[in-house]
């Protein structure tokens, strides 16, 4: 017999919300915190028994609650933050739902005592036995809540609960993120009677972020500092060196309220672009603020989720401020080459003559400056003849305290696809060379299909062909390509453009970029060939005048610094 339509008992009711407010122990500290920060506290003592699985306490001196206050507070959907539906417009603050703490008494044993500054101190008790409300011993105001006995309503979501060790690293994540979003509030965190953190109140978020991760350095950070009008960004990004396969430090707050957003994190990501390799990912922690009734925080309810009434300008607006940051950021690093500074030297080595490699020159460092004019008027490419070449690769230099090594290869090719990104952005086609001999290649039924698809990029880049039967003939192609290598290189450009959206997750500017570091590879100085000191210094001064200067087009960095602090460690001085 098919069941009756009927109403859940509320017990069940709050058990199901229970579900998807509390996924583990760890989401009743971040909802507690919440309402501690809500009620204006600013010391907030937290304590973790068998690290959370056993008993939490929280303790805030917050605004406290009357008799009357504490027992409506635990009734699911009342709440003190939201009273219309516009006031679900332009949310403030980090609670607003009146889910969570129903939702903990459900599934646990909790234990009120709260003191207002007004009315009597309240002790409040929530058992399977029932509830029950005394007058509380004095205490200064706030609120205090301990909470135990965690799902031993719920026994089949206890059961799925990960190890003591899993379940605390959530309770530390959850801790982390909230400390981090408010620097101004004191917090002390203790874990099995032993203080894990005793954060005390600082003035900038910056402060606090280096409070919590004493690991991590001021200097492999760029700030960030944008407004316009009621938007603004601010925070830090990890400089191109420090990005890693896993990164841990990533962190997005939205008026104060920790989120995960894919659109900002990609936003991020693209702003790095070429400065760090595609499987990399950067360090960051980025504070936006934005008018409450331009974002819905209402979307999940763990609050963790939001969406912008314009996602396009968040998205935008956020990369092209990466993008400058970085690119600000890398070019004070390579301030080390600034014809100001006097302290700089280069190692001693000697080289052959100018004239020896001229020709090499002019083939090699095409569109920059005339040799000769660089030469007589730069101090710079004066002093760059004392530069250090070792394996005919590498490129000394040394700088106060420390020496840079650079992979010459990889630094001009940023050099290089710069040059070819401007150009091609301007004028939306690359400086061409046409073959005196055509150069025929085989091609198959799918290639011809793949190059007749690409037909107008190829052509933009360079490449001028006929298709004749199963030959492709080429009759020009891009400056100053090797000839002995174009088969390789089409047919390694034709596999790039095959990346699409769908199939290889990138947009059509990755692509493009992909394209043009392929040829910006093939037309830069090789590893293993000797450089004369004029070229060294042309190199520098063209690196100066690049916009990320730090990495290859390929993410690849090329610098690497050694201080003369870590020398001395490796001899043991």
């Amino acid at each position: 017999m098919q069941n009756k339509i009927h109403l859940l008992p509320q017990d069940l009711i709050n058990k199901i919300a229970a579900g998807e407010v509390i996924e583990r122990p760890a989401s009743i500290l971040k909802e507690l915190l919440e309402n501690s920060i809500d009620a204006e506290a600013d010391d907030i003592q937290i304590s973790l028994d068998k690290s959370g699985l056993e008993r939490i306490t929280i303790s805030d001196n917050g605004t406290g609650l009357s008799s009357e206050e504490v027992v409506l507070a635990f009734t699911q959907h009342a709440t003190s933050k939201i009273n219309s539906q516009n006031d679900l417009n332009k949310i403030t603050t980090l609670g607003f739902r009146g889910e969570a703490l129903s939702s903990i008494s459900s599934i646990s044993s909790v234990t009120v005592q709260s003191y207002n500054g007004i009315d009597r101190p309240v002790l409040y008790q929530i058992e399977d036995t029932g509830n029950e409300i005394l007058i509380g011993q004095g205490r200064n105001r706030g609120t205090t809540i301990i909470i135990q006995n965690i799902f031993s309503k719920m026994p089949v979501r206890r059961k799925f609960l990960k190890s003591e060790t899993t379940e605390y690293k959530y309770f530390l994540d959850y801790f982390i993120s909230i400390a981090i979003g408010n620097p101004t509030v004191k917090f002390d965190l203790t874990k099995n009677n032993r203080l894990i953190y005793s954060l005390k109140k600082t003035s900038s978020f910056s402060e606090r972020i280096f409070q919590i991760f004493n690991t991590i350095k001021g200097n492999d950070f760029f700030p960030v500092d944008y407004k316009n009008g009621n938007f603004q960004i601010s925070g830090l990004i990890g400089q191109p060196q420090i990005a890693r396969n896993i990164n841990n430090y990533q962190y997005i707050f939205l008026n104060g309220r920790f989120i995960k957003n894919p659109l900002i994190h990609k936003a991020i990501k693209e702003g790095f672009a070429t400065a760090i390799m595609k499987n990399l990912e950067p360090p960051y922690f980025l504070f936006f603020t934005i008018n409450p009734d331009e974002v819905d925080v209402n979307v999940h309810p763990r609050k963790l989720e939001v969406r912008f009434n314009n996602p396009g300008f968040i998205y935008s607006t956020t990369k092209n401020q990466i993008i400058k940051t970085i690119e600000k950021g890398l070019q004070n690093n390579i301030s080390i080459f600034s014809n100001k500074d006097k302290n700089t030297n280069f190692i001693n080595k000697g080289f052959k003559n100018k004239s020896a490699s001229i020709n090499f020159t002019k083939n090699i460092l095409h569109d920059t400056q005339q040799i000769e004019s660089a030469l007589s008027s730069s101090e710079l490419i004066r002093s760059s003849k004392n530069a250090l070449q070792v394996f005919d690769t590498y490129l000394i230099f040394e700088k106060g305290e420390k020496i840079l090594i650079i992979d010459q290869h990889a630094m001009h090719e940023r050099i290089n696809f710069e040059k070819i990104v401007d150009q091609f952005e301007k004028e939306q086609n690359l400086t061409a060379q046409g073959l005196l001999i055509p150069l025929n290649i085989k091609v198959n039924d799918l290639t011809k299909e793949q190059i007749f698809s690409n037909d107008k990029f190829l052509r933009q880049i360079g490449f001028e062909f006929n298709i004749i039967g199963n030959s492709l003939v080429i009759n020009q192609i891009p400056n100053l390509l090797p000839i002995n290598r174009i088969s390789e290189i089409f047919l390694k450009i034709l596999s790039e453009l095959e990346l699409t959206e769908g199939e290889g997750g990138l947009n059509w500017t990755d692509i493009k970029n992909k394209v043009l570091a392929t040829i910006a590879c093939h037309i830069s100085i090789r590893a293993g060939q000797k450089l004369e000191p004029y070229i060294i210094s042309q190199l520098v001064s063209d690196l100066i005048k690049c916009k990320l200067p730090y990495s290859c087009p390929h993410g690849r960095p090329f610098f690497w610094e050694i201080s003369k602090e870590e020398m001395e460690r490796n001899f043991k001085r």
